[in-house]
């Protein structure tokens, strides 16, 4: 009998850790990689370029700024835009700053995570299983569920799509889910859960992003539904706070000796606790590949772990003095970062409509949150005086993220299943296929849409969105001046400033035909780029129902 096996991957700024899943058998199988005597649950997303075309990434020898050809962090770049080849001359854009005399396409950065999933998929082990029986199942997975944060977007989801196909872990497009990071979270966390019911708020803050979930859990996690869980993402995590550290602690005391040198730097700066993500990618891009950049980052770096175990820290720069404090770190930089995280806090409630009040439990995780957690638990006691924190006890290796991907298979009906069976680019594409030349009403719309196998009633706000306003990242106008700034060569960044469509009084809908004209010829070069399917609805990996989960999955 054939089984069906699962993959939760749990790919964050600063590692890869995965799981396998019998979906039959109810059971996991944390993968992990020999080296030596140890097992590594983690694999390190830090890859250095060789000057070799047929392998141009290979493994960073330590998890650091080993040179400038040494990348890490680029994971959200994969959400900026989609990449596209040109047709005459075979080049991959858009392209990211790489030196002073040469460019990266950002399919090059999709690459380097295929090298990477390459890695796992050759050598990982798993207990219970032999090496061989490893590969089997890696070799024809029913499907693969992918952490994300929850604010990025079909763009994301399309790369990664991509890459997973490359690297033959699926077959279809339609075999990738997607699931919000906080909400995983809470999956992994279930057994250590001091209430097993009721309101419950989940903060996960890692290297790039700050993901959180307010839940009101049943009595029975397993009839947890989509709809009980309201989930909000903003860009700000590790690196961010890093960042921060250089450009309020550090950058001020060195301005005086490298007045020069600094000069560039002075110009990506963003402001403390601010959320600001094409500016912070583009400052740790550019600062990754200058000696003064880099060494900014390894004082940040440097500041950043002595500052939790000293009151006080100081060393020189040539001949003058530079010194950092406990005290200027809490005001400086960590009390923006409450202030943040406090504000999208109170932007989720009011999305979810939850009071304070009514949160029992409060679940903390993520090597930021770790960092800050001298701070930010008197805060979030202060807020939350009746709820419970819960922090990581467990000393098993595998991430949190990664086990409670694993339980997913068991509980499809916590997938959003209309955005993974109507993608926006699904939806982009389509409208561009059928778009009346002649005015239309919306219900017209939904007619020639059924006829393309989808159902306008489950993303009639995306659609309006794509017709009015949004685009897919990487289309949308209002990100044409970050994007112009992030990348170097981008030729379908200037996006034209009308919609594709506007109303008329009467209720009917126009089509601006030169904003046609202009997305037929971008989506003819998607279509010639991307090896996965995009013009078909996706199907729920889960070919039957899953069985009912055991309480030993609960415990």
């Amino acid at each position: 009998m054939n089984q069906h096996w699962y993959l939760g991957l749990d790919i964050s700024t600063s590692h890869i850790s995965a799981v396998l899943i019998n979906g039959d058998r109810q059971q996991q199988y944390p993968l992990f990689w020999q080296n030596g005597d140890q097992q590594h649950f983690a694999l390190p997303m830090v890859v250095t370029a060789t000057a070799s075309p047929s392998q141009p990434w290979q493994m960073a020898l330590e998890n650091g700024l080993v040179s400038g050809k040494t990348v890490e962090g680029w994971l959200p770049f994969l959400r900026l835009a989609p990449t596209y080849q040109a047709e005459v001359e075979g080049s991959w854009f858009p392209t990211l700053p790489w030196s002073k005399s040469s460019e990266l396409p950002l399919k090059s950065l999709g690459d380097a995570l295929a090298f990477l999933l390459c890695i796992l998929k050759d050598r990982s082990l798993a207990p219970e299983l032999s090496p061989t029986r490893v590969r089997d199942i890696l070799g024809r997975l029913n499907g693969v569920i992918v952490s994300l944060p929850s604010s990025w977007g079909d763009t994301y989801c399309l790369n990664i799509r991509e890459v997973l196909y490359q690297t033959a872990l699926v077959e279809c497009g339609e075999q990738v889910l997607f699931v919000p990071g906080a909400i995983a979270t809470l999956l992994g966390f279930q057994a250590q859960l001091p209430h097993t019911e009721g309101g419950t708020l989940i903060i996960h803050s890692d290297g790039s992003h700050t993901d959180l979930a307010v839940v009101d859990l049943p009595a029975y996690l397993p009839q947890l539904q989509r709809t009980q869980i309201q989930s909000h993402s903003f860009d700000y995590g590790g690196n961010a706070l890093q960042q921060d550290i250089l450009c309020q602690l550090i950058y001020p005391q060195w301005l005086p000796q490298l007045q020069d040198a600094l000069s560039k730097v002075a110009k990506m700066m963003p402001r403390a606790g601010e959320v600001d993500l094409e500016r912070r990618l583009l400052a740790a891009w550019q600062w990754r590949n200058s000696p003064v950049g880099r060494s900014l980052l390894q004082a940040a770096n440097q500041t950043k772990a002595l500052l939790q175990q000293r009151e006080e820290f100081a060393a020189h720069l040539g001949q003058q003095e530079w010194r950092v404090t406990r005290t200027d770190l809490e005001r400086q930089v960590i009390y923006p970062f409450q202030q943040q995280l406090n504000q999208q806090i109170n932007h989720l409630f009011a999305k979810a409509g939850v009071m304070s009040q009514g949160i029992q439990q409060i679940i903390c995780s993520g090597s930021n949150l770790d960092y800050c957690w001298r701070w930010l638990s008197v805060s979030l006691q202060q807020k939350f005086p009746q709820a419970e924190l819960i922090r990581e006890t467990s000393t098993a290796q595998v991430s949190r993220i990664a086990v409670g991907l694993g339980l997913v298979p068991l509980m499809p009906q916590i997938v959003d299943g209309d955005r993974h069976r109507y993608h926006d680019y699904l939806l982009l594409g389509t409208l561009l296929k059928i778009l009346p030349n002649e005015p239309f009403r919306f219900d017209t719309l939904s007619r020639l849409l059924q006829g393309e196998g989808i159902n306008a009633r489950h993303c009639g706000d995306r659609l309006q969105a794509l017709l009015f306003s949004q685009r897919p990242a990487g289309l949308a106008p209002d990100l044409d001046e970050q994007q112009s700034n992030v990348f170097r060569q981008y030729p379908f960044g200037n996006t034209p400033t009308t919609a594709l469509c506007w109303q008329d009084d009467n209720g009917f809908y126009h089509v601006h035909e030169a904003q046609r004209e202009y997305f037929l010829e971008f989506w003819r070069y998607l279509e010639q780029s991307y090896d996965i399917q995009l013009l078909e609805p996706y199907r729920l990996p889960f070919g039957r129902s899953p069985r009912q989960l055991s309480p030993q999955n609960l415990a």
